[in-house]
């Protein structure tokens, strides 16, 4: 009977360490899918930032990289392959971006210009 006690000792300890380990394992378990989830929706947010910074680098390219002449000249090729790099196929979304790609290229061309009349203006 000693060994049976025994024996139901070593089982009931087995069992207790068998549910901590277990619940712990949940525990770790639900920290790993939080951390997914929290890392996924942090992947998302910073994909979406990079593609809104490459198409404001590639109109800062376009615009400051060979001049503002130069950059209207060649507009539409380079507007298409923005469309085509940022997957856009909406003729309605394609009119808004280019209006305001030629809104800021138009910008610059006129604070251009003004810079010019006034380093004029004062050298004479």
């Amino acid at each position: 009977m000693c060994l049976t006690s025994q024996r139901d000792s070593v089982q009931e300890l087995l069992d207790s360490q068998r549910k901590k380990l277990t619940e712990r394992n949940d525990a770790l378990e639900a920290m790993v899918k939080a951390l997914k989830k929290e890392t996924m929706a942090t992947t998302m947010t910073l994909s979406t930032r990079i593609e809104e910074l490459e198409g404001e680098l590639a109109l800062c390219r376009v615009a400051v990289g060979k001049g503002v002449a130069s950059a209207v000249l060649s507009n539409e090729d380079r507007m298409e392959n923005y469309f085509r790099a940022n997957g856009i196929v909406d003729d309605a979304v394609k009119v808004n971006t280019a209006s305001m790609f030629l809104t800021d290229i138009a910008l610059l061309w006129w604070r251009g210009r003004i810079t010019n009349k006034r380093q004029g203006e004062i050298g004479t």
